[in-house]
């Protein structure tokens, strides 16, 4: 599967395409970027075609929080979403924040973890 200079929606359609499989993504110079996916390729661990350099993980705890994030965010996020769901989503995504990471990143991340296009507005709006 190849996409290039993809939209979120675009993204998450490749990614779902591509669970068994692999995906070639062209993200694009800076000046186009359309969605950053540094997220992305951090959680899945991507290789840069041009430099044959793998993607920088994230630590071990944050990788942990990536982890409870997809949980809590399992049936979407939304506005409907259980109380413990709109109080954790946004406290964790806090702390993603504080070491360093910014809200495209956390997206694009948990499109890793079978993020759907649809769901994207709801988390953007939980974690904003």
């Amino acid at each position: 599967m190849f996409c290039d200079y993809p939209t979120i929606k675009e993204m998450a359609m490749a990614v779902e395409e591509a669970r068994s499989g692999v995906v070639a993504v062209l993200e694009g110079p800076p000046s186009i970027i359309r969605v950053p996916l540094a997220g992305w390729a951090a959680a899945v661990g991507a290789v840069d075609a041009l430099t044959g350099t793998p993607a920088e993980p994230v630590p071990d705890e944050i990788r942990s929080r990536f982890e409870q994030l997809a949980l809590y965010g399992n049936n979407g996020y939304h506005r409907g979403a259980g109380e413990n769901v709109q109080v954790m989503v946004p406290t964790i995504a806090r702390e993603i924040r504080e070491a360093g990471f910014d809200d495209d990143f956390i997206v694009s991340y948990l499109l890793a973890y079978g993020l759907s296009a649809d769901d994207v507005a709801g988390l953007r709006k939980m974690i904003g």
